[in-house]
């Protein structure tokens, strides 16, 4: 099921022609695109994953936002862990199982226009995505693209989802 609702969908882009079945089919897809991009799930679910474990037993797990009635101290969604952590090349981690995730309803407005943006150019192509392109000139017009991927997102999409992808913080 899409966190985007049809309602939602039609609102944030003007499209009230295409089908409903449509429409969901390309929203279902535009949130497989964006969990790939931003490096998280975005659905409410159960999740593991082997963490690197940080002073203080906090880990950093990749699904926000966490479930707080879980066990486990949550505090700024960081989810505190005691008896799991052990050592791979010098570094604590741990296997944390978690819920977290956004369920319907509740998944910030940014990225409900960032999914609407993709299933939107998804059911009606506008031909401006270049895919793998790093800079597109015309005349005296030119766009350069962070990475040849925000070529492939529609314009606009990339901006407001990316405060949500994931990011790796070394170890020094």
């Amino acid at each position: 099921m899409s966190l985007v609702t049809e309602q939602q969908y039609r609102n944030l882009t003007g499209d009230l022609r295409t089908p409903t079945s449509r429409v969901m089919a390309a929203l279902l897809v535009a949130q497989g695109v964006a969990e790939l991009r931003l490096g998280r799930a975005l659905g409410y679910g159960e999740y593991t994953e082997t963490l690197d474990v940080w002073p203080g037993l906090i880990v950093y797990p990749a699904v926000a936002p966490l479930d707080p009635d879980q066990v486990g101290y949550i505090d700024s969604s960081s989810l505190y862990v005691s008896t799991y952590a052990y050592s791979v090349t010098g570094y604590s981690r741990a296997q944390v199982t978690y819920l977290g995730g956004y369920v319907d309803g509740e998944l910030p407005v940014a990225l409900q226009g960032a999914l609407s943006l993709i299933a939107h150019e998804d059911v009606n192509p506008s031909g401006n995505l270049i895919n793998g392109a790093k800079a597109v000139s015309m005349g005296d017009i030119s766009v350069t693209y962070e990475t040849a991927q925000d070529a492939a997102w529609p314009q606009g999409a990339w901006s407001l989802a990316r405060r949500y992808q994931r990011r790796e913080v070394a170890r020094t």
